[in-house]
């Protein structure tokens, strides 16, 4: 059974943790590299399109 992520937050003086959602895919795409990516498994995206491929099946974890 699917757990809705949306709801969890971690949030502490220095740090704020919450899911990914569509609206980090501009800034994250900028820090995703070769050795980023290295034991992934997914190969860094070539474009946002690309990225957007990855990051609506699930699979983004840094």
């Amino acid at each position: 059974m699917p757990v809705d992520t949306h709801a969890i937050r971690i949030l502490s003086q220095r740090l704020s943790i919450e899911p990914f959602c569509e609206q980090d895919a501009v800034e994250s795409f900028s820090c995703i590299s070769p050795s980023l990516t290295r034991y992934m498994s997914w190969e860094p995206p070539a474009s946002l399109e690309e990225y957007a491929q990855v990051w609506k099946r699930g699979r983004i974890y840094f």
